[in-house]
């Protein structure tokens, strides 16, 4: 057994020479996001490998420290090691994620703790805020306003804070009102004993944090039954021997490859922490899930009990078996979600939809919660309200309803004094985007999006709900009818029956049901007979009758300039014009009749057409103006493409389409663009526009003496990034760049990208100092960029100035100001160690 004593004068004789020789190691524990499982974060946690005692835990030696004020040292070698493992990591393309470490508030006494974090962030390029600072709850319970201004430092200068061991110390709750936190810590080692009292407290805890808006992370998880309740309680994050122990850098890569656990993209972190913000405490007793769709495929990330109760009271026996019914586009309750979580991630307003299943009245309700890259994340509350014994009346009213709904499959509401919709039975796309709102003025724009073409003017008078209860009146009925061509989720169009149905609810008269219906056979046999006979122009019309349909469409195939092409439904030429032929050389259309672009090689890349062509087939999607690449006779031709389906009774049977070719047009353009003054990235001056401008600001100098500084900025490992996220993220950081300066100066500077990695900046200045002072602002101000489409990123730059009455001239002032910031940059290097 160990002496304490003897451990105690080891620890604080040898602490030095531990450092030193870098026997202090690294070990990672991973922080798993609650509603993924995926690794979202790590700990870094302190492992001493001592010759004598062996492996030494923080419990054994940082007591000891603490107590011998020697703590900051092994802080401030655990900041160094961890901000360069980052870097390192960011060499190999390692998976980033966001670090946390404990700090002893003895380290805000014994040293200036907030300056060497910024210098070994500066020295290793680690943006700050993937660095999470731990402070222990017992420290904060002091009423010390030093420590207070220091914590607040330290958010100021973009770090996390996290306070850990939430709950062990007797202020909580005052500390919650005197400190702003970024998440808390809670330790099951020190509320959880399986109790439901326990339980409750830390939901309490959880639901409080949300109220506050800060997230919360669950400690020492050990067990399944942990886990499951973490899941429920709201807990964002989880962190225990359960998924992994601490362990060394390298034996954690091999665990995590091993083990199928999976990392949280960074570009995702922002969307999952909006997500967390949902308060699962503030649902109980409702059904609610929290579900996402990722490119169409739709699953759950959170379900609670009662909604899980909802889904089985319709022999659904799990979530995953809904999450297979809602992907299998064969059951109807699949295309109704699915189209629901799409239109509230489209429209960002909740969505309403009730529907029959197995005799059981149901209602879903769907509002959006957050979006990135692809993905949709909703909040859905499923209630099946034929098992809710507080409603009496159901019975009856499902005896009544199901005969209704076995007709009609689209039931809506209309008040015409209140000029709005509401959803009865069934979303539809009649009322998107208009429950709630006013109809009258979203009439038009509904008729012409959803209904066939040829049947507008007729539905346009349908519709009309000003009139509709004297035409009801004169009917001799409750209701008026009509058949019309609604168009459906692929792009087709179907012919349906739809009713205006006089509503006994009001003295006024004036709300309405508007129910729809399936045409039956017979009655479609007659419909196509009629739209025949009406589509052919039998029916009498314009003097101009001799004009027909074939002979107006050979007028325009023999006319028209440009290259016309019209295919079927398997995207096989069906025709063409003569500019086509002559467009590719060809002696007559037999050359591509019943051939695909691919089958002709014509596109460098035949991907995009073909990706459009199926969209315009399986959806009805037009496109206009899309540029790409074809050969013809054998040169790489830019064209500019349209297309359209074609509609037959309602149905696509097939897609038209025409080009033109603007080869010359973009060559023309291209050495525009070369004589242009603006960098097509960013948006400011190129290196041609601020030589420019420097002749103007000459022309000031020689007329008036406003001498005026040139000021270099450059930013720092450029290529580096360009690998590491790739070009159009960093083009992104560039135009956000390009705006911070142009935030800070106004109008009263001329700004330009002289270079990929280099902005410059002209100002006129009274004194040489102005131009010092105006460049470290600048520096300062882009530094303050923290993040690009949800990557955490911080910016780090060199700089250098000259003012014009130094120099020798234009090129000579441009020469000095970045051979200064070459010598900033190259102190700087020296200083890292050549990161």
């Amino acid at each position: 057994m160990t002496d304490i004593k003897d451990l105690e004068g080891y620890v604080i004789s040898h602490i030095d020479e531990a450092i030193e020789k870098e026997n202090i190691k690294i070990y990672y524990q991973p922080i798993i996001r609650s509603l993924t499982g995926n690794i979202c974060g790590r700990e870094a946690l302190a492992r001493w490998e001592s010759p004598e005692y062996g492996l030494l835990i923080p419990e054994e030696f940082i007591p000891i420290l603490e107590e011998h004020r020697l703590i900051h040292k092994l802080d401030c070698y655990m900041i160094s090691r961890i901000c360069s493992h980052y870097n390192h990591c960011l060499q190999r393309h390692d998976p980033l994620l966001p670090i946390s470490f404990n700090l002893s508030w003895l380290d805000f006494e014994l040293c200036y703790i907030i300056g060497v974090l910024n210098e070994e962030t500066e020295k290793n390029r680690v943006p700050r805020e993937m660095l999470r600072v731990e402070i222990n709850e017992s420290v904060l319970s002091l009423d010390n306003s030093f420590f207070k201004d220091k914590l607040q430092k330290l958010k100021d200068e973009g770090y996390e804070i996290i306070m850990d061991d939430f709950g062990s110390g007797h202020s909580s709750i005052n500390i919650l009102k005197d400190y702003s936190f970024d998440e808390l810590k809670i330790d099951l080692a020190l509320l959880w004993d399986g109790s439901e009292r326990s339980k409750t407290i830390i939901g309490s805890i959880c639901s409080l944090a949300k109220s506050l808006g800060i997230s919360t992370i669950a400690e020492g998880v050990e067990t399944k039954e942990q886990e499951a309740f973490i899941n429920t309680a709201g807990c964002e994050k989880m962190q225990g021997n359960l998924f992994v122990e601490p362990l060394y850098y390298w034996d954690l890569l091999s665990f995590i490859r091993d083990s199928g656990l999976s990392y949280e993209p960074l570009n995702l972190r922002d969307y999952y922490d909006t997500l967390v913000k949902w308060d699962t405490g503030k649902k109980s007793g409702i059904s609610c899930a929290i579900a996402e769709a990722d490119n169409g495929i739709i699953h759950f990330l959170y379900t609670n009990q009662e909604f899980l109760k909802n889904i089985r009271s319709l022999d659904i026996e799990s979530f995953q078996r809904l999450e297979d019914i809602i992907n299998d586009a064969s059951y109807s309750l699949s295309q109704e979600l699915s189209q629901l979580v799409k239109k509230a991630g489209k429209n960002k307003e909740p969505q309403v939809m009730d529907f029959i299943i197995k005799g059981n009245y149901c209602i879903a309700r769907v509002g959006f919660l957050a979006g990135a890259s692809g993905k949709t994340a909703v909040e859905m509350e499923f209630h099946n309200l034929s098992m809710d014994k507080n409603v009496n009346h159901l019975e009856r009213i499902n005896d009544a309803l199901e005969g209704v709904y076995s007709v009609f499959d689209r039931v809506v509401g209309f008040d015409l004094d209140m000029d709005r919709l509401w959803i009865l039975y069934k979303e539809t796309g009649f009322t998107e985007r208009y429950e709630g709102n006013s109809f009258s003025e979203n009439r038009e724009k509904y008729i012409n999006s959803e209904i066939y073409p040829e049947d507008r003017q007729r539905y346009s008078q349908f519709i009309d709900f000003k009139n509709a209860k004297k035409r009801i009146l004169s009917s001799g009925r409750n209701f008026i009818s009509g058949c019309f061509r609604f168009k459906t989720a692929n792009g087709n169009y179907i012919w349906r029956e739809q009713y205006i149905v006089l509503a006994r609810g009001g003295e006024s008269g004036h709300r309405f049901l508007l129910c729809t219906k399936e045409v039956d056979e017979k009655q479609l046999a007659l419909i196509m007979q009629l739209s025949s006979f009406i589509d052919s122009g039998a029916s009498g019309g314009f003097d101009g009758q001799d004009i027909s349909d074939s002979a107006l469409w050979k007028s325009i195939v023999e006319s028209c300039p440009v290259g016309l092409f019209w295919k079927d439904r398997s995207r096989r030429f069906v025709g063409v014009n003569k500019a086509f032929l002559d467009y590719y050389g060809f002696e007559s259309e037999d050359a591509v009749l019943g051939k695909t672009d691919e089958e002709m090689s014509w596109h460098v890349d035949p991907y995009p057409f073909k990706t459009d062509e199926e969209d315009i087939i399986n959806t009805g999607a037009v496109i206009k103006d899309v540029r790409g690449k074809c050969i013809c006779r054998g040169e790489n031709r830019d064209i500019l493409v349209n297309k359209a389906p074609i509609l037959k009774d309602g149905k696509i049977v097939g897609l038209i389409g025409f080009f033109r070719d603007i080869t010359e047009r973009l060559i023309q353009y291209d050495c525009i663009k070369e004589e242009s003054f603006t960098d097509p990235v960013t948006g400011v001056l190129n290196i041609k526009g601020l030589m420019d401008s420097v002749s103007r600001f000459i022309n000031a100098y020689d007329d008036n003496k406003c001498d005026f500084a040139l000021i270099a900025v450059n930013i720092n490992r450029y290529d580096e990034m360009k690998e590491s996220f790739g070009e159009d993220h960093l083009n992104r950081l560039m135009r956000l760049t390009a705006d911070r300066i142009k935030s800070l100066l106004g109008s009263t500077s001329v700004i330009a990208r002289s270079a990929k990695d280099i902005f410059v900046i002209l100002k006129q200045v009274e004194k040489n100092e102005e131009g010092s002072s105006l460049m470290q602002n600048i520096s300062n101000e882009i530094r303050y960029l923290r993040e690009v489409d949800g990557i955490p990123c911080t910016i780090y730059t060199s700089a250098g100035y000259a003012v014009f009455s130094e120099s020798a001239g234009p090129e000579s002032l441009y020469s000095l100001a970045v051979k200064r910031m070459n010598d900033q940059m190259e102190r700087i290097r020296r200083f890292t160690g050549g990161f």
